[in-house]
């Protein structure tokens, strides 16, 4: 069959049509895989930021769970010594106590000695004392006695 001119031209044409169709869906398609293939790398990216930001995270938790753990363990040996403070610092007013007691105690028992020394000695005195003023006392109403007797006698010698 023979194509006449305006049948060629038109035949042309709708190759040329069908060709740039072709080419723009080609087109089209390539520009799907490569939109495609882009949004599948982003989405890889964004997966591996999300794992590294998940990591960081746990390394975060992690740093933060050791630290807590530090911190704990300080509080606990801090109160622990402490502890060992407040119970040297009892027993040390617990013997300064015991000791301020003895030493009252000895004190005590020096002064009641000395009080029993010197009430002996006093008690010594007041006898010493009692028996000087007994014998003066004696002696006194021996020469009273002595006296009496004496005018007595010479009185009864006068009278006779």
């Amino acid at each position: 069959m023979i194509l006449r001119d305006c049948d060629y031209q038109s035949y042309l044409e709708k190759d040329i049509f069908i060709s740039f169709d072709c080419k723009v869906i080609s087109d089209y398609y390539a520009i799907q895989e490569r939109e495609a293939a882009y949004e599948k790398e982003q989405e890889k990216i964004r997966i591996e930021k999300e794992r590294e930001v998940a990591r960081l995270r746990a390394l975060q938790e992690r740093a933060r769970d050791e630290q807590s753990e530090r911190d704990a363990l300080r509080a606990k040996r801090a109160q622990e010594q402490a502890e060992r403070e407040w119970r040297s610092k009892e027993a040390t007013e617990a013997r300064h106590k015991a000791e301020t007691e003895a030493m009252l105690k000895q004190a005590r028992a020096q002064q009641m000695s000395q009080k029993e020394h010197f009430l002996a000695v006093q008690a010594q005195r007041e006898r010493a004392d009692f028996e000087r003023v007994l014998r003066f006392v004696e002696n006194k109403k021996y020469w009273k006695l002595n006296i009496h007797d004496f005018r007595s006698f010479y009185f009864k010698l006068n009278f006779l």
